[in-house]
């Protein structure tokens, strides 16, 4: 299993290169200790400087999503207020509630799926891409206790691995 922060850097790494690919944008990471956030970068936009920072997460969920939105917010307050700051969540994987929760709060996100939003000023980036991530989204499964019983057992599965959750009655 690879450790917390060495997995953040691979996303940080794979937002990096997608930035890179759009058109008229330049996109640096900024080395600087301590950060305010997982990584903080210097985006050029059409020639205009915005400065990114960013959250890493292994997967987005609603919960997790308003949890980031508060580290960058305190981080987002360290930093010299004239600074144009965009922030944004970066996973492997987010749920269409984590999106549409971030996309409401104006702050960007990427998944390695390739989806990505950005509320740069003067720019605006999205892209959903369904691309499968690494990273399948859990599914379940309803498994009547018996065919009579109106009681219903729940399994909730996480391809990639059988994460089973305990049997709720």
């Amino acid at each position: 299993m690879i450790k917390s922060r060495q997995y953040e850097q691979q996303l940080i790494d794979e937002f990096l290169k997608n930035l890179e690919e759009l058109p008229k944008v330049r996109a640096k990471l900024e080395v600087e200790q301590p950060l305010p956030a997982d990584a903080k970068i210097d985006l050029k936009v059409v020639g205009k400087d915005v400065t990114l920072l960013v959250e890493a997460k292994r997967a987005g969920y609603p919960r997790d999503v308003q949890q980031a939105i508060w580290q960058l917010r305190r981080a987002k307050e360290a930093l010299p207020s004239h600074e144009e700051i965009v922030l944004v969540m970066i996973a492997e994987y987010l749920s269409p509630g984590a999106k549409a929760q971030l996309r409401a709060e104006h702050i960007g996100y990427f998944e390695s799926g390739g989806s990505m939003y950005l509320p740069a000023p003067g720019a605006y980036c999205y892209v959903e891409n369904h691309q499968q991530s690494h990273l399948k989204e859990p599914f379940d499964l309803c498994i009547p206790a018996d065919g009579l019983k109106s009681s219903t057992r729940f399994l909730s599965i996480m391809s990639g691995g059988l994460g089973f959750m305990n049997w709720l009655k």
